[in-house]
């Protein structure tokens, strides 16, 4: 379901630190060095694939800046994009 610019600001009070610009949400994630970004985005692959729903990545050393809105909606936020946001989240929330 595409999301109104409304809904998605009220969900991004969920979502700390990701930005709605130009139709899309994003976030630049830190990390301790290439090998770990590299790693935590790894982690991420298995749950894109099994949702088919695939965000934008830019990986740099110690940095992930995701890119989230759904291609098949016209290029729109939708409610899977916040779902995906909220996993990221939570899996770097408790990594080890």
């Amino acid at each position: 379901m595409i999301l109104t610019s409304e809904e998605v600001k009220q969900n991004l009070e969920m979502l700390p630190g990701w930005e709605y610009e130009e139709k899309m949400l994003s976030k630049e994630f830190q990390f301790e060095d290439f090998l770990d970004a590299f790693n935590f985005l790894n982690e991420l692959v298995p749950y894109f694939e099994s949702l088919n729903h695939h965000p934008d990545v830019h990986l740099s050393y110690g940095k992930i800046k995701f890119e989230l809105q759904t291609h098949s909606a016209g290029d729109e936020v939708t409610d899977l994009d916040i779902e995906v946001a909220q996993e990221i989240e939570t899996r770097y929330d408790t990594r080890g």
